[in-house]
């Protein structure tokens, strides 16, 4: 029994250190714009000056500004991050992924 506890200890260990970053997470930059957008790991997003609370599933961004939600879908492919509003067609926003200095 203390051998089969070990076995389920030592992979859920390995199970926490193989946890994946989440891709959100960082600075991105719109090149257009020049406006940059910053996820933290403490739900706050920090865009144009602003900081604001935000909530985040794997297609849909929800910013809480002013006690409001404002939806948002997104799609992240590798360093790129588009943006996009359910209530507006064809209004789209694309960001890079700022990379850290190793």
């Amino acid at each position: 029994m203390k051998k089969i506890l070990l076995l389920v200890f030592v992979f859920a260990l390995f199970m926490v250190g193989c946890s994946e970053e989440d891709p959100l997470l960082g600075s991105w930059y719109d090149e257009s714009s020049g406006q940059m957008i910053t996820f933290e790991e403490d739900g706050t997003c920090s865009f144009a000056g602003t900081t604001v609370e935000y909530k985040a599933d794997e297609t849909q961004l929800i910013l809480i500004v002013e006690g409001e939600e404002q939806v948002m879908n997104y799609v992240i492919e590798e360093d790129d991050l588009e943006l996009s509003f359910p209530d507006l067609d064809d209004f789209e926003l694309y960001f890079k992924k700022i990379k850290k200095n190793n």
